[in-house]
């Protein structure tokens, strides 16, 4: 018996043993498995702190795998995101597989996740973060290789999420949904193609947004469902299940199914619950406060069904149900209550044509006291020429409403709204200018409106405001707004504005816009405003919490403006004017002047938000009179490129563009800015800027340390995160000429040659230590100058700048002067020797051509004598012979007058 004991005590130890040695002789092969495994199959970085918890004990005969915080942080185009960051994850591994270097997972646990899901506004590619597997293509000759067993499978049977935060948001839907509190559990057995897999879901806080509209706002949420699941169809049907919205109960049946790229629905909800009370907690303001107390009556029916395939280009048939019938409701605490509140909405779409789909808002009637409002709504042919029929009339004393609600403390609400509005007809006969086919008519008046809340941090005022609608225009007759200091009275048209409601038709009109006081940063900021009349200080960091602004598409808005006082970020303006215009999510400011640090401005530019991720601006400007200090202060982009500026006295002009993307906060992506410009300076003082003071400390020259210059002209350029000057900068101190030519960093660092003609008397009066050590007859050759050239080399950063002189290259330069002056006269005596050579050219030339000419003439002269000669003599000769002949034909005659 005791040798029996023995036995079992010995086998005990050795299982002991073995539970505990095992997870410590496989933890490191584990650890490199999955990490091995993950990375190589994902597109993204997974990592996890080494330091995991892995044991048996717990588990038996399983393993027990618990590892903090573990991230998946996403590569190109969301680089630097992080999809997922989980305070803790517990596995359930099977023991067998992890020996072999396989991972097979029986059950986990998510606790304290973060997930970030968000899709970019990409029609042509769905880019979404999670898709992170790596393409079959990419791993094909890892998949050829081998028939071997994989290393990753998923005989889950039960899992559980606690305290996850998850925000999904698709930029292409333009939908978004965030839950806070989410805790989820399941169990089902998914090593099974068909099994029944159970669930409960309890989300604390539930925010739905569709197209910037929230149509569900921090709702509470409990989710029990049973779900038979056919993994080979990609089937998912609904057994036993309840759904709760805050109070509203909803009941689930029905399947949904994604065998391909298609879902194929065939769903039914209805809400077993008929009271009243049940629906109006759906709204925050009345849910989020004593809800339980309110007391309520009236009867409610809320069901709906939706049948056949949704994708990218179809829609299922659908029908949504919503009635209320002499509903009420009211808080004990409150005086007054809301009274016969009457509600008959249909919404049908019978098949996949969205087209054919009608909203059908048959009454809704609702009295505050004993102020009725009445509204009535029905739309068809929503998607080829939309119709609407809509009337509402009514007024609300929102001074009253607190009576009725119980409002947050510091919540402040008063004003009279008034509408009584009535439009008729289909949105192309206001886009055909068709008015005579289309019914408009009514106004609403808004007054005195007060309004406060913490949420938005601000006080707004609308002491007025007149809409009056015809099938033209709908006319903004007047408006006036003050939003703590700021203030704005605006007039003017709106067109195509049912159009514009059914995405038919861009929103367009004329507005005049005044104010005297606007504050741009403090209305994109949710900080409060501050009292302080300067912006933009070094430290403040106001602007850290501006968000990007999104533009809306489909608008095209023409305004003129005028600002006494328009403040954006570092810019405080005075005397603003100009013409603004919002199009194509685009807006585009023309012919902006204004005063600003003390001198005048003109700027043309644009901000567009086309690229949701990356906005953009650019600016032409004309600047006149800046102050430099003034603008170093206020201007974030001139404190990092051009940190020199706070210490100069004195004001420039000039002429420069600018262009740079945006952060979410408004601020420039400082590396993506280009900018290039002309400057001018008449006078500046610059003093206790620490790289000069280096310089002269280097020069042995101690009036350096302070210049005082006039009449500069810098030329630059911003690219690449660096300040470069185009043209080399010159400026003359005291008959000592700077050539300054580089480029500093947006890190600080510096890299500039500075060349230096200096007076060669000055050199030998002050900068002995630059000539120690110089052969006689260069240092004679350099005191005989007039000037010298001495070249310095500024590197480092402006906090710890360097300094180095070429010594080499003054010498060099002196040489390369003499060889210069020596080329010059020998290039000046060989000139000379040309000119007398042409001018002894010429001479001879000339001399050679007279003395031609004159032998020419000679000649002339005598072939004209000899030629006149000879006719002399031909003519006495032929006279000769014509006398003879006479003289013979008058013989002739006279002989034969005597033989007669």
């Amino acid at each position: 018996m005791k040798k029996t004991i023995v036995i079992i005590g010995v086998v005990i130890l050795i299982l002991l043993s073995t539970v505990i040695a095992i997870p410590i002789i496989f933890k490191g092969k584990i650890i490199e498995t999955v990490k091995t495994e993950v990375n190589k199959n994902l597109n993204a970085i997974v990592d996890f702190d080494n330091d995991i918890k892995l044991n048996m004990i717990r588990s038996f005969p399983d393993f027990y795998l618990k590892v903090k915080d573990l991230k998946v942080v996403n590569k190109k185009p969301f680089e630097g995101d992080t999809l997922a960051s989980i305070g803790s994850l517990s596995l359930r591994l099977d023991i067998w597989k992890a020996i072999k270097g396989n991972i097979g997972i029986k059950s986990f646990q998510l606790k304290n996740p973060n997930i970030y899901l968000h899709v970019l506004d990409d029609t042509v590619n769905f880019t979404a973060n999670w898709d992170i597997t790596i393409p079959s293509e990419e791993v094909e000759e890892e998949e050829e290789s081998t028939d071997e067993e994989s290393t990753f499978n998923l005989p889950v049977k039960s899992y559980k999420i606690v305290n996850a935060n998850l925000t999904y948001n698709d930029e292409l839907s333009e939908m978004f949904i965030e839950t806070k509190g989410l805790t989820h559990e399941g169990s089902g057995d998914f090593s099974m193609e068909v099994f029944n897999l159970k669930t409960k879901t309890d989300i604390e806080k539930m925010t739905f947004k569709y197209e910037g509209i929230p149509f569900i706002s921090k709702a509470k949420i409990m989710f029990k469902a049973d779900l038979n699941i056919d993994l080979g169809k990609m089937k998912f049907t609904f057994k036993e299940n309840k759904f709760l919205l805050n109070n509203l109960a909803l009941n689930f049946d029905g399947f949904i199914a994604m065998p391909d790229e298609n879902i194929e629905v065939d769903l039914s909800f209805d809400a077993p619950g008929t009271d009243f009370k049940d629906l109006i907690s759906m709204i925050p303001a009345i849910y989020k406060t004593e809800f339980k107390q309110l007391t309520a009556k009236g009867k409610m029916n809320f069901n709906g069904w939706a049948k056949g395939v949704y994708n990218d280009e179809m829609m299922p048939a659908f029908e949504i149900n919503l009635g209320v019938k002499n509903g009420m409701f009211k808080y004990p605490d409150l005086p007054a209550q809301v009274n016969n509140v009457n509600v008959d909405l249909n919404i049908k779409s019978p098949d996949a044509n969205i087209d054919h789909m009608l909203i059908n808002l048959k009454k809704f009637h609702a009295e505050l006291g004993k102020e009725p409002i009445d509204a009535s709504i029905f739309v068809k042919t929503v998607d080829s020429d939309p119709y609407i029929d809509a009337k509402i009339k009514g007024k609300i004393d929102l001074s009253q409403v607190k009576n009725y609600v119980e409002l947050d403390e510091e919540l402040k609400l008063s004003g009279i709204v008034n509408a009584d509005v009535h439009v008729k007809g289909n949105s192309s006969a206001i886009e055909n200018e068709q008015y005579s086919k289309f019914y408009a008519v009514g106004n609403v008046n808004i007054n005195n409106i007060d309004y406060f809340s913490e949420e938005i941090n601000k006080s707004v005022k609308i002491p007025v405001m007149q809409l009056a609608f015809s099938p033209e225009v709908v006319a903004l007759k007047a408006f006036k707004m003050h939003i703590n200091k700021n203030n704005l009275e605006a007039k003017g048209d709106l067109k195509n504005f049912i159009p514009y409601l059914f995405e038919k038709g861009t929103l367009q009109g004329n507005l005049n816009l005044s104010s005297s006081y606007f504050n741009l940063n403090n209305l994109l900021s949710s900080m409060p405003e501050s009292d302080k009349e300067n912006v933009g200080k070094e430290n403040d960091t106001s602007s850290q919490s501006i968000e990007t602004v999104e533009l809306p598409e489909n608008v095209e808005l023409y305004m003129n403006a005028s600002f006494s006082r328009l403040i954006y970020d570092e810019f405080d303006m005075k005397n603003a004017n100009c013409n603004i215009i919002l199009k194509d999510e685009e807006l585009t400011i023309k012919n902006l002047s204004t005063n600003v640090f003390g001198g005048s401005m003109e700027v043309n530019g644009f901000y567009s938000s086309k690229l949701k991720n990356n906005p953009n601006v650019g600016f032409n400007l004309d600047l006149k009179n800046f102050n430099i200090k003034e603008s170093f202060t206020n201007f974030e982009v001139i404190r990092k490129y051009v940190p020199i500026a706070k210490f100069i006295e004195g004001d420039f002009s000039g002429k420069l563009n600018f262009i740079s993307t945006l952060k979410n906060n408004m601020e420039p992506e400082y590396n993506s800015i280009f900018s290039r410009g002309i400057l001018s300076i008449d006078k500046m003082k610059v003093q206790e800027f620490r790289p000069l003071i280096i310089l002269a400390d280097a020069l042995q020259m101690e009036e350096f340390k302070e210049m005082s210059v006039s009449n500069i002209h810098p030329s630059y350029k911003i690219e690449n995160g660096k300040f470069y000057f185009t043209k080399p900068l010159k400026f003359s101190i005291d008959k000592t000429d700077f050539e300054v030519t580089g480029s500093n960093g947006i890190d600080k660092s510096i890299d500039y040659d500075i060349k230096i003609q200096m007076p060669a008397k000055k050199i030998k009066e002050q900068s002995g230590k630059l000539l120690k050590g110089l052969p006689h007859e260069e240092l004679r050759q350099i005191l005989l100058s007039e000037k010298v050239t001495i070249y310095a080399k500024m590197t480092g950063t402006i906090d710890n700048p360097k300094i180095k002189t070429s010594i080499k290259r003054m010498l060099a330069d002196k040489k390369e002067d003499i060889k210069q002056k020596a080329k010059k006269e020998l290039e000046k005596r060989k000139e000379e020797m040309e000119k007398q050579l042409k001018e002894e050219v010429d001479k001879k030339k000339k001399e050679l051509e007279d003395k031609a000419r004159k032998e020419a003439e000679k000649k002339k002269k005598e072939l004209v004598e000899k030629t006149k000669k000879e006719l002399e003599k031909k003519k006495k000769r032929l006279e000769e012979e014509a006398k003879k002949k006479l003289e013979e034909e008058a013989k002739k005659k006279l002989k034969g007058l005597f033989d007669k």
